[in-house]
């Protein structure tokens, strides 16, 4: 009998070992940020219905807890959300016999300091992202800050079948260690581009609290995101852009970012700029504060500055590179890579830094929280900037007056040169503060204030002296300018 029940034993044994070895894992584990700061959410997915055991803790003894976590839906999906934990601390997950990660829960509320990670089009081409997730995972490396979220502006992969999110996303890590290991310890949070078409893969491996279609927002310690959803209707009168104008009037962040997928101002190449992002979302962007808008969708790297508002593309992640078109419209700095960008924000500065796959730096600048705000009383004077496209303000907004609309006025000698362009009167222009000249068109210009009045400004960047220099450094006082 005692034979026989050893026999019926080792027969069950065999048989669950048998089970196990048929299941394996298919996408994961990846953590997933849902807006909170004491918690995340970790995804995986198997090949067959089974429960799995998932373990975490400050280390990886993974000491503070556990739970069994049955499939849901109707693809071998499973979801467990780590909750009771503490703001900006690393912790580590392992999902029993299929992987192990970590994560940085979001800052606090009251941070003053977030570093993160921005890129995007990372379809096609998974050699060339998981190059670009190696570079990202050594700013981690050198700076653990930077083990932080990144922000994705859409393409993840080319079409929207499993075929391309197994091949292009959820790669194997025998494959592609980088790009792996970096879904493993850092949440990607991002938008649908075009190539996502109807989103409803993106909406089963990213299930974020969508307000609705695909846009949402967050709050990131001192930064406040919103995520634009360029698929849903976002027309005047919109549900979309009537959510978007109150949720960037609402928050009270010092930082602002948007992430969308196609920019409203980039250069040239399969895309031309997005008319609707121009008309419809600028205004908002400047009336609201927004910083930094996020965009994708041509395969290069571009940053264009309209209204003191960075535009970037960041179309770098793994996509085919195009070539951007010289000369376009506010584009300001353009390089045809591979790329991810790092922002560093510590108080009312960011330090912004674009890095190549190879380890080079595309550009680096400094961005102020106040740049679109209302000066205070305060306001320093004479101040230098790190890069001439932005503006250390000390003087009232209206720095030009639009005389074809009486009580308005432009509020940088950039938006009035396209103006003038454009027809409208342009009276006088008189600044405090520092701004490089992107003339349009033959103008004159005199310095005031002690410094030598005389030069000319012809199309293309004004040099006036030595004073400014195309991203060199800028020190002015005083400046009137009379088109």
């Amino acid at each position: 009998m005692t034979r026989i029940l050893h026999c019926i034993a080792v027969l069950l044994l065999l048989l669950c070992c048998s089970n196990s070895a048929s299941a394996g894992i298919r996408k994961g584990p990846y953590p997933i940020f849902e807006g909170s700061n004491t918690a995340m959410t970790v995804l995986w997915q198997t090949d067959a219905g089974e429960t799995n055991v998932i373990r975490w803790g400050a280390d990886t003894n993974y000491s503070m807890g556990q739970a069994s976590v049955e499939t849901y839906g109707t693809d071998y999906q499973h979801k467990q959300v780590i909750s009771g934990l503490e703001p900006g601390t690393v912790y580590y997950y392992e999902v029993v016999g299929y992987g192990a990660g970590s994560f940085r829960t979001a800052p606090s509320a009251s941070a003053t300091a977030v570093k993160l990670i921005a890129y995007g089009d990372t379809r096609t081409y998974p050699a060339d992202h998981n190059k670009v997730a190696g570079r990202i995972r050594a700013a981690y490396a050198d700076d653990p800050a930077f083990q932080t979220i990144a922000l994705h502006a859409g393409d993840w992969v080319t079409s929207n079948s499993e075929t391309y999110w197994t091949n292009e996303w959820f790669v194997s890590g025998a494959d592609y260690p980088q790009l792996h290991a970096l879904q493993a310890e850092v949440p990607v949070v991002g938008v649908r581009g075009n190539h996502e078409g109807t989103a409803t893969l993106f909406a089963k491996y990213f299930p974020e609290p969508y307000v609705a279609g695909f846009y949402w927002s967050f709050d990131y310690g001192p930064v406040h995101v919103a995520m634009v959803d360029q698929y849903t209707t976002y027309t005047a009168g919109s549900a979309q852009l009537n959510w978007l104008s109150s949720d960037l009037a609402a928050t009270t962040k010092p930082w602002k970012i948007v992430v969308l997928h196609e920019p409203g101002w980039t250069s040239g190449g399969s895309h031309g700029n997005n008319i609707a992002v121009q008309t419809l979302l600028q205004p908002l962007f400047g009336q609201y504060g927004v910083q930094l808008v996020v965009g994708g969708h041509n395969h290069y790297y571009a940053r264009g500055v309209v209204d003191n508002i960075q535009h970037l593309t960041l179309g770098g992640g793994g996509a085919p590179l195009y070539a951007p078109a010289s000369g376009e419209p506010n584009i300001v700095r353009t390089d045809q890579s591979n790329h991810h960008t790092e922002l560093d924000i510590n108080g009312n500065t960011m330090l912004f830094t674009a890095h190549r796959a190879d380890g080079t730096v595309i550009e680096s600048f400094t961005i102020s929280s106040g740049i679109n705000q209302a000066p205070t009383a305060n306001a320093g004077v004479d101040q230098t900037v790190t890069d001439p496209t932005q503006i250390a303000v000390n003087s009232p907004p209206c720095n030009a007056i639009n005389t074809s609309i009486p009580g308005s006025c432009y509020q940088t000698v950039r938006a009035a040169y396209q103006a003038a362009d454009n027809g409208d009167t342009i009276k006088i222009v008189t600044l405090d503060f520092a701004e490089v000249l992107d003339a349009n068109r033959p103008i004159s210009v005199s310095l005031l204030g002690g410094y030598d009045p005389v030069f000319s400004a012809s199309k293309g960047v004004s040099i006036i002296n030595s004073l400014i220099l195309r991203r060199g450094m800028v020190r002015v006082s005083r400046l009137a300018i009379t088109p």
